[in-house]
This record gives C-alpha cells, sequence and structure tokens, in this order.
C-alpha cells in the first residue's frame, strides 16, 4: 500500500520533533471524514475535511447547541446515518431546518456533541431557548432565527438579554446567521418627494408589482427610540396606475407607541398589480433615518433593484459585538456574496450612537442535506452558512480545548481568506475560513486558555416529538392557555397571558361548544423568517373544523388580536359571537365565510391594512351590532351575503369604502350606523338588490354619503346624508325607493342620477347642498321613467343637467289625497324653494286652498313639474355649517381636491385649476389633484397647458393608464393632433393591453388618420373585451356604413340600441344606412324613434324628410322639413 501524505504548506508539529516522529504519529492516525447519505460540500471548501483527515480531530468533548425552527423528523435523518443516534433535543419544535443545521455540523465535527433548543415563536422563548443551551454547558451555540419585529437602532430584549448572556459566560462562542436581508432592504434618510412622501431614487414610492396571489409584508422602522415614537410615520401600498391607496399602515394615528409600522398584503385579482410602497412623514415630524425590511412571495412579486440598499442589513443578535455573525457565498471555486446575505455596517442610535463592524466572517449555503421531513435540499440562505461556522469552530477547538473561545475566534478572523484586501469589510466579515490554515495559526501560536470544555452531563434533556396538546382541565377552573394551540374539545377556556407568537395559526378552535375568554389578554402576530423562506400569513384565531363540517355555539370574548394577516377569521359556523374584542392592526380584522347567526358586537376593528371585517360565502342572519370600525382601508364588506344585519356601528374614517355590500348581497338591513369621514363612499352598494339602507347617519364621506352601481330594488330610507361631497349618488341603478331621507348641505349634489331608471324618490328633504339638489347625467328610455315627487328642493340651483340629451323624468305624480311633505291635503310634485323665500313653492298662488301652485313649474326646459306643492313656511337652509359631532377627518389636501370637485361640478374651471394647483403645491403627488387640474386646463381649451401638466403628472405616475388616454383624449379632442393621440393611446396600450377606453379612442384616432379598417379591427377588440361598450358598436357601424357594409352596420347598431334604446344619435345613424341599403320604411321608424327621443335633433328630421320623399310621401316629407331650421 502506499501512503500518499498532503501538507499544503501547514506544519503539523513543532519542528524539533524529528520527521520519522511526525511519520509514525500518521501512521497511527486513520482519515476522518464527513458520514451519512450526503455531505456538505462546504466541508472541502473550507478545508475542515484535510483537516480531519491529517489530524484525527472530529469535534470530540466540544457541545454545540443549535436554535431554529424545529427537527421534527429528525429521525430520518439518524436512519440515514446523517445524523448520530443521541441528539440532545431540549423542545423539538414544528419544522425541520434544525436538523438541516445539525446535519452540517455533523459533517465537519462528527464527534461533537450535539444540542437542539427549538427558537419558539417570539423573541422571549428565543431567550429562553439560549438559557437552556447555556444550562447544559454549551461551548457553542449557532441560530439562524431572522427575528423581524424587533428594533433595528438598538438592542432589542433578546439581543441585550445575550449580550448579558456573554458577559457572564466569556468563553461562549455565539455564531448567528447574518440574516437574509441584503436583496430586499432599505435604508435612507428621510427626503421629502411632495406631500410628505420619502423619495425612493426620486420617485414618491418603491416599485412593487405583484402577480394574482402574491404576497408580501413590510416592516417600517425609523431611529427614534423603539418604544416611544417621537416623530410619526405611516406605510402604505399605492396602485401606481390610478393613485389610489390599496393598503396602509397608520398606527401612529391608533395610538402606538413603537417606532413600527408593518403591512402584510396578498393581492387576488385577473390582471398583475401595478403598485409601490410608500412611507409618509407626519405633519410636525423631523426627517429621520428610515429601515425597511421586505419579504415577498419571490415567484409572484418583483421590486426593482435599484430601489434597494443591501448595506446595513444586519439586525438582531446578528449585530451584538461579540457574536459571530455569518454571511453567505454559494458553494463554488470562486464564490461572490449572494444578494440575499445581509450586509453591514449596523447603525445603532439608542442609547447612544455607534457603528458596528458586521458580520464577521462569510460561510457556504446552497448545499446537500438529507431532506429529512421533505426539507428542501440544496439548503440555501445564511442559515446554512451559520452551521458551516459552527462545525469548523468545535472540529478547531476540539484540536486545542485549552484555548480560549476568544482566541479561537480570532484565529478564525486572522487566517480566514479575504474577498479584496486583507482585513474586515462590511459585505465578507474577515472572509471564508480556513481550516488548514486556522490550525496552523493555533499550533504556532502556543496559546493555552484557561478554560477546558465541560464533559457532558450525565443526564440529558429531552422531549419526545408530539404536537402541541389542547391544555388540560384544571379541576372546577376553565382550561388556561398562554400559547399557540389547537381547542379540538368542548369546554370554557381563557387566556392565562398575553401571546406573542409567529405561528401560521396562532390559535385554532376545531370543535363545536368552545368558549374563549381573553380576560383583557392580546394574542399578537410576530415576524420571524428562517432561510429564505417568506413568513407565513398568519392567523390570529381560526375557527373551523378539519373536515370542513359545520361548528356550532362558538364565543369569543374579552380578548385582542392584533398584528397578524388576519385577526380571526370563522367558517361554516353557526351561532358565533365575538363579545367586546378588539382587532387593530391586522391586514384583516375579521373573516366570517359560511357562517350563520353570528353575533359580532361591542367590538372594535380599527387601524387593520385592508378591511375592518368581512362577511362572504353565503354568510346568513347575522348581526353586527355597537361595534366601531375606525381608519381602516375599507370598514365593512358584505360580499355575496344575505339576509344579514348590520345596526349600531360606528364606521369612520376609512381610506376607502365605509361600508361596502357587493357581489349580489341581497335581503341585508343596513340601519342606524355612523359612516363618517369615509374616503370613497359612507355606504356602497355594487350589484347588490334588496337591501334597506335605513336610519343611517352618513357625514362628511368623499364622494357620496350613500352610492349605489348596478343595484337594483333598494331601499334607502330615513337616513341623514349631510356634509359629504354627494349625499347620493345612482350609477346604472333601477327600480330602487329613495324616501324619506334628509339630504342637506353637502358640499356638490343631493342626488345624482347617472343612467339610472324606474326608481322613486319622494318625501326627501333636499337643502342647501352645494351645487345643486339633483343632478342628471345621461338619459334613459320612456319605459325607464324615474318618478321624483314630494321632495323638498331648497338648493341654489335644484336641478342640473348635465349631459345625454332630454332625460324621461317624471316631476310628479297624479293628484291625490293624502298628507304631502309639507303637511298639505294632497299629493302631487314636489315643493320649489329657496333660501331667500322667493322659490316658486313660495310665491305661487293657491286659490283653491289644494296645497298645490295653480299653475305647473318649467324647472328647466323640458322639465315641467305639473302639480307642484305649494309651500308658506320658512326656509329650512341652515344658516351656518352643520355640526355633525362626529370626528372626521382634518382639513388638508383632500378638502383642497373636494373644493376643486364642487367647483368643477359648476363649470368654473378657472377657479378649479388655480385649487388644484394649490393642492398640489401642499402635495405634489396627490394624483387626483393632478388629474383635475388637466381636466380644467382641457375643459377651457387650454391644450398646450394641460399637456404641459399631464407630463409633470405622468414623471410621478409613468404607468398610469388614465394619464396616458388623457393625454390622448387632449390630443385627440382639443388639439386634433392624431398621431400623438395614437402614441399615447398606444403607451396606454402597454401597460394594460385590455384597456377598453384606450382602445376606443385609439381606433377613432386611426380612423381619422384614414385607416378605417385597422380602425375597425380595434372597436371590435374592444367590444370582445367589454360586448356593453355603446360607443364601440357605433362607431363600428359608421365605418361599415362608410364602406357600404349596410347589413353588417345595421347589425352593430342593433347592438348598441339593445344597450342604450334612448340614444337619439344611433337610431338616426341607423337610419341613414337602412336608408342607403333601400329600406326606407325601416328608415322611418328609426329616425321617429330617434325624434321622440330628442324632439330638437334637427338632423333626425331632415333625413326623415328625405325618406319620406323617398317614399313619394311628399306632404310627410314637407312637415318633416318644416322641423328644420331655415
Amino acid at each position: 500500500m502506499n501512503i500518499f501524505f498532503r501538507f499544503s504548506g501547514t506544519k503539523l508539529i513543532p519542528k524539533i520533533v524529528t520527521i520519522f516522529f511526525i511519520f509514525c504519529i500518521f501512521c497511527l492516525i486513520s482519515p476522518v471524514s464527513g458520514i451519512g447519505s450526503v455531505t456538505t460540500a462546504g466541508d472541502e471548501i473550507m478545508k475542515t475535511s484535510q483537516l480531519r483527515n491529517l489530524t484525527g480531530g472530529d469535534g470530540d468533548g466540544i457541545r454545540v447547541g443549535v436554535i431554529s425552527n424545529g427537527v421534527k423528523h429528525i429521525e430520518d435523518a439518524q436512519k440515514t446515518g446523517d445524523l448520530p443516534p443521541e441528539v440532545h433535543i431540549i423542545k423539538k419544535g414544528k419544522m425541520d431546518e434544525g436538523t438541516a443545521m445539525l446535519e452540517i455540523i455533523h459533517d465537519i465535527a462528527p464527534n461533537a456533541t450535539l444540542y437542539y433548543a427549538d427558537s419558539g415563536d417570539n423573541d422571549l422563548s428565543f431567550s429562553e431557548a439560549i438559557d437552556s443551551l447555556v444550562a447544559v454547558g454549551s461551548n457553542i451555540i449557532v441560530d439562524d432565527v431572522g427575528l423581524l419585529e424587533i428594533p433595528y437602532f438598538e438592542d432589542g430584549r433578546s439581543a441585550a438579554h445575550l449580550k448579558e448572556i456573554l458577559i457572564q459566560h466569556p468563553d461562549l462562542l455565539y455564531v448567528s446567521a447574518a440574516g437574509n436581508n441584503g436583496q430586499l432592504h432599505y435604508q435612507g434618510m428621510f427626503t421629502d418627494a411632495g406631500g410628505g412622501f420619502n423619495s425612493f431614487n426620486g420617485s414618491p414610492g418603491i416599485p412593487i408589482d405583484i402577480k394574482s396571489g402574491g404576497f408580501f409584508g413590510t416592516i417600517l422602522e425609523w431611529d427614534d427610540s423603539y418604544e416611544q415614537r417621537e416623530n410619526p410615520y405611516s406605510l402604505y401600498l399605492y396602485d401606481r396606475q390610478t393613485g389610489e391607496e390599496i393598503a396602509v399602515s397608520e398606527r401612529t394615528e391608533s395610538g402606538e407607541k413603537r417606532s413600527l409600522e408593518k403591512l402584510y398584503y396578498q393581492y387576488i385579482g385577473d390582471k398583475p398589480l401595478n403598485a409601490e410602497i410608500r412611507v409618509k412623514k407626519a405633519d410636525e415630524a423631523e426627517p429621520k433615518l428610515l429601515e425597511l425590511i421586505l419579504k415577498t412571495d419571490k415567484n409572484l412579486v418583483s421590486i426593482p433593484e435599484e430601489y434597494m440598499v443591501s448595506s446595513d442589513s444586519i439586525i438582531g443578535q446578528a449585530a451584538i459585538d461579540d457574536v459571530i455573525s455569518v454571511a453567505a457565498v454559494p458553494a463554488i471555486m470562486t464564490p461572490t456574496i449572494e444578494k440575499f446575505s445581509s450586509q453591514g455596517e449596523v447603525t445603532i442610535a439608542h442609547p447612544s450612537s455607534e457603528e458596528r463592524k458586521k458580520p464577521d466572517i462569510t460561510g457556504i449555503n446552497s448545499v446537500d442535506v438529507s431532506g429529512a421531513g421533505g426539507f428542501s435540499t440544496p439548503f440555501t440562505g445564511t442559515s446554512a452558512a451559520a452551521p458551516h461556522i459552527a462545525g469548523l469552530l468545535a472540529l478547531e477547538w476540539s484540536l486545542f480545548p485549552k484555548t480560549s473561545g476568544k482566541d479561537i475566534k480570532e484565529a478564525m478572523f486572522e487566517t480566514a481568506t479575504p474577498f479584496g484586501q486583507k482585513g474586515w469589510n462590511p459585505v465578507y466579515g474577515y472572509g471564508l475560513p480556513d481550516a488548514l490554515k486556522m490550525y496552523d495559526y493555533l499550533l504556532n501560536a502556543s496559546i493555552t486558555g484557561n478554560q477546558t470544555p465541560t464533559t457532558t452531563p450525565s443526564s440529558t434533556v429531552t422531549e419526545s416529538p408530539s404536537p402541541t396538546p389542547t391544555p388540560t382541565e384544571e379541576e372546577g377552573a376553565p382550561l388556561v392557555i398562554t400559547h399557540s394551540v389547537e381547542i379540538t374539545n368542548p369546554g370554557d377556556y381563557s387566556l392565562g397571558s398575553d401571546i406573542l407568537d409567529s405561528s401560521g395559526t396562532i390559535i385554532r378552535i376545531s370543535s363545536s361548544d368552545v368558549t374563549l375568554d381573553g380576560f383583557g389578554h392580546q394574542i399578537e402576530g410576530f415576524a420571524v423568517q428562517f432561510g429564505l423562506d417568506t413568513p407565513p400569513m398568519q392567523q390570529g384565531i381560526v375557527i373551523e373544523s378539519p373536515d370542513k363540517s359545520r361548528l356550532k355555539n362558538i364565543t369569543i370574548r374579552n380578548l385582542a388580536v392584533m398584528g397578524t394577516y388576519l385577526g380571526i377569521e370563522a367558517r361554516n359556523t353557526d351561532a358565533l359571537v365575538i363579545d367586546t374584542c378588539r382587532l387593530p392592526y391586522n391586514s384583516i380584522g375579521m373573516i366570517l365565510s359560511g357562517v350563520t347567526q353570528a353575533e359580532i358586537r361591542k367590538s372594535s376593528m380599527n387601524g387593520n391594512a385592508q378591511y375592518g371585517i368581512i362577511l362572504e360565502g353565503g354568510t346568513t342572519d347575522s348581526v353586527l351590532s355597537s361595534n366601531e370600525l375606525k381608519k381602516n382601508l375599507v370598514g365593512m364588506v358584505l360580499d355575496g351575503v344575505m339576509g344579514n344585519r348590520i345596526t349600531g356601528n360606528s364606521v369612520i374614517l376609512s381610506h376607502q369604502e365605509g361600508i361596502l355590500l357587493r357581489g349580489g348581497s341581497t335581503t341585508n338591513t343596513i340601519e342606524k350606523n355612523t359612516c363618517s369621514g369615509n374616503g370613497n363612499g359612507g355606504i356602497v352598494l355594487k350589484s347588490s338588490l334588496k337591501n334597506s339602507i335605513l336610519n343611517n347617519t352618513c357625514e362628511q364621506n368623499s364622494p357620496p354619503g350613500i352610492y349605489l352601481e348596478e343595484s337594483s330594488e333598494n331601499i334607502i330610507s330615513e337616513n341623514n346624508l349631510t356634509g359629504n361631497l354627494r349625499g347620493i349618488n345612482l350609477y346604472y341603478s333601477d327600480t330602487n325607493t329613495i324616501t324619506g331621507n334628509s339630504i342637506f348641505m353637502n358640499k356638490i349634489t343631493g342626488i345624482m342620477f347617472q343612467p339610472s331608471g324606474r326608481n322613486i324618490i319622494s318625501q326627501n328633504k333636499i337643502v342647501g347642498n352645494n351645487g345643486e339638489g339633483i343632478l342628471i347625467s345621461g338619459s334613459v328610455t320612456p319605459e325607464k321613467v324615474n318618478l321624483i315627487s314630494d321632495n323638498y328642493l331648497e338648493n341654489e340651483n335644484n336641478v342640473n343637467i348635465q349631459e345625454g340629451g332630454k332625460p324621461n323624468y317624471a316631476w310628479n305624480g297624479k293628484k291625490s289625497e293624502g298628507s304631502n311633505i309639507v303637511g298639505g291635503p294632497y299629493l302631487g310634485g314636489n315643493v320649489w324653494a329657496s333660501s331667500d323665500g322667493k322659490g316658486y313653492s313660495q310665491t305661487c298662488s293657491d286659490i283653491d286652498g289644494d296645497g298645490l301652485c295653480d299653475a305647473a313649474y318649467v324647472v328647466l326646459p323640458d322639465i315641467i313639474d305639473e302639480l307642484p306643492l305649494k309651500y308658506s313656511g320658512p326656509s329650512v337652509t341652515p344658516s351656518g355649517p352643520i355640526n355633525t359631532g362626529t370626528q372626521t377627518k382634518p382639513l388638508n389636501v383632500e378638502d383642497l381636491v373636494t373644493e376643486g370637485l364642487t367647483l368643477f361640478g359648476k363649470g368654473k374651471y378657472a377657479e378649479t385649476a388655480v385649487i388644484m394647483d394649490k393642492a398640489i403645491e401642499k402635495n405634489p403627488t396627490n394624483f387626483l389633484a393632478w388629474r383635475l387640474k388637466v381636466l380644467s386646463l382641457s375643459k377651457m381649451k387650454m391644450g398646450d397647458e394641460a399637456i404641459a401638466t399631464i407630463n409633470k403628472a405622468l414623471n410621478l405616475y409613468p404607468d398610469s393608464i388614465i394619464l396616458w388616454y388623457t393625454l390622448g383624449d387632449i390630443y385627440l379632442l382639443d388639439l386634433t393632433e392624431y398621431d400623438k393621440a395614437i402614441q399615447a393611446y398606444q403607451k396606454a396600450l402597454t401597460i394594460d393591453k385590455n384597456d377598453t377606453h384606450s382602445l376606443v379612442n385609439l381606433a377613432f384616432a386611426i380612423d381619422k388618420t384614414g385607416r378605417s379598417n385597422e380602425a375597425l379591427e380595434l372597436y371590435l377588440q374592444a367590444v370582445t373585451i367589454n360586448p356593453s361598450l355603446t360607443d364601440a358598436w357605433v362607431k363600428a357601424g359608421n365605418i361599415e356604413t362608410r364602406a357600404n357594409h349596410f347589413n353588417q352596420a345595421i347589425l352593430y347598431y342593433d347592438k348598441a340600441l339593445k344597450l342604450d334604446p334612448g340614444n337619439a344619435f344611433t337610431w338616426n345613424n341607423k337610419g341613414y344606412a337602412l336608408s342607403l341599403s333601400g329600406d326606407y320604411q325601416g328608415a322611418v321608424q328609426a329616425y321617429q324613434n330617434a325624434i321622440q327621443i330628442d324632439n330638437s335633433y334637427e338632423v333626425a328630421w331632415t333625413n326623415l324628410g328625405n325618406a319620406y320623399d323617398a317614399l313619394g310621401m311628399k306632404n310627410e316629407a314637407n312637415d318633416a322639413f318644416s322641423h328644420t331650421r331655415v
């Protein structure tokens, strides 16, 4: 047998020993290599395998403790020989990253004694794990625990505790993964980009693109004291295309004391979401150093690298001076730092300022492990790098057992192979360890320490693998819960303490007949990362049977759930009670899905990033009463549910809707609620029917107090609607009854109709509204006439017609006995009053004393109330602003925008532009202010100024479809610069190829350039996406008419008329196509339909005359021509 020795330039023993003695020693040493089914590549790269073979070292006598997220399937690794039969487990945990870490250590130091203590679910349990490993005499402890909700600019409680441990045990070597925050991290001093938003590379936000199902979380801190914020900052998610808020974190405004905001968001939508993360400084706050850490679903979420800052991304225990903080490089021959690897230096602001030199050393990641329990292999992240360093230290220390831990650590730093110049740097620390050089250094230094590793204790603390059980009952006492559990049996349970937990679900109730009393305690989510995995979307309390069968009789009371993605979720549950609970600072406060006969009462859902509460999945016969929902993105959502009662709740200051009914919600009663200061409507119904909206107070909402969109057969009654942008807004909503409402002092309009029919508007007091009492935009067909009768109108302008021709509205019913709105004996029309006492109903004669004016009242041309009511009382317009007593949003830029909308609605475009300049000066990133200024300039035919303004807005919102197609509209309609219009619409379509506004107007612009066939294709593409586009069908018909394809043109006109049979223009164009095809009888009928809708439509009269003339009907032709101007 030939034996070869490879010294690699290493001096193995002092020179005074003979070569013969060296040879004899090596003859006695057997090679020691990694064992098991796989061996980490780091063993070869760090030369620890060579060191074992040259010295026989194996980690014997060294105790290494590991802290991670679990060793649940450690037996699998033991069966394959990747771990020894004896591993001392103090607490087993729920996952298997600890198993993988132990395997790496065992590969490098196969005879080291291994311990495992689980990190638990928060920073306190992490500290307990450290204590338990110190107590069993660990020489080396290694962790990969990525605590995220801890102080970034000071040592938190777990870091401070570890510092004390290291002072008490100076020979303990503590190794920690530096963290995986390098690629998704930002740090920088606040710089105002306008409106109080931080500038990120000159932008007001960090772009983030999210595909359907994508999830991300972000934590913001700033260098105030962690426990006492002095300078308020807030965190937002905005839509880059519309400028709308999507999610919010405003803990400052909700009383939070910590210098922390966090936001978790999951996107569910058909198209990718182009959003941006924004940070806003309160007006009174000082500029501070900001730090953001983001965690994303990397397959579905993307963030441009140029907005991220890798430096200063090490936090927590890895930032402590005496901890060995480990960066990561891949297992290749010439590695460079992994992008995710957290970098230094570390900025500490409290209790005093300092810069800490971190990381300390670099380890290997992306290595093979056994994959016990289905754990992912290769093992990546600084979580994999850290145990390589722990294994190396154990191996070296076992060869020099009398050397101090401090000197072992220094030897590693001194002999590490640097990446670049020798010495420390903030990316790699001192570099990559070289086991042979380190051994040579220790050998030549002849260092003798004072500590000898303690022998392994005779008894070992162990724990058998088992899931956390349901707590056992003490005799005569309720079951006491102090940690994450699943309740599987009926009974009375209570919280024995606050619970701070990182579990995916903190408390799960899977049994019927359960009562959980919090006794004032709180359950709080806590984000922890292991490896490169994104922390879970945490749920505080989940009520659901494992087999999806129905649960019943569950009561939760007197507790708080905060800081989770979803506070309380109940599914398929009957007779649920949530009583006197608080659900703040979650993404969603509560979801009830498939729940019946629930009672949610006296609870608060405040400051949630998305929704306060959602009722969905057929939830029915449930009552929500006396709850507070404040400063959520959306207060309350009823989605496809029926028969529920929402009563006596306070829903205020939502960024968007206060109470939102959608998705076919029906037969719900919304009554006696206060809905005030909400940003997108107090009570909003979308595609909902047969609901009752009764006795609610909706004040200071924007835009409307109550809004109906494509909703029918609802009752809107006895509501108080004051100080909103608009009191009530109906948009394509039919057959609703709006009665008995007080619609006072709204900033623009009392009631707005956008093509809506068959509605009954009666017995409402519509008074003192700033723009008009009733605004009608768009027409309806005669069979869809709205009845507006027995109302009291006292406004500067009682009725205003915006656009869409002559509306088919009835302004009075038949004269009939009955007490009218002002106490008269007959019903008929309306009271037409004025605050100066000179309104028609106030001055008309009523000779017969029947309470009706003797003559009809012409409100506007073709708008006549045949039976106006007589009124002899005083004006009811309040003399000053109404004091509602409701807390509303403070005056800010939104109030300027509201004022601008009021002026715009009155046609005062120059004044609107001036007000918008003030709004933009106050907040240069306010999307609506920019757009309203652009529209005002366009209305004033100031096209060049509008173009200059919109280009400034596009610098802020380059991905805004609305701004791009508005730019196209100005070029198309105001300036008739078709080529530039085409370019703008094409840009909008690169952002969203299915944007129908851009498609239709692009087609129109292209048609203007003579490319009719191309235009027709675009119109047809638009109606394929949305078959309800009346204008596209009409314009397609016009192109086919010009091409003499009359049958196809008539087909397109018919599709348009099916959607909008009240459009005189379309009837005329159909008649023209019929005439050209020779069908004069059909043309006559079409023209007559057009004239019936608009009797003053001269083109239709002329075309009708020509059709009669073609039929030889001269008298009829002459009569038609007589209606045209000479």
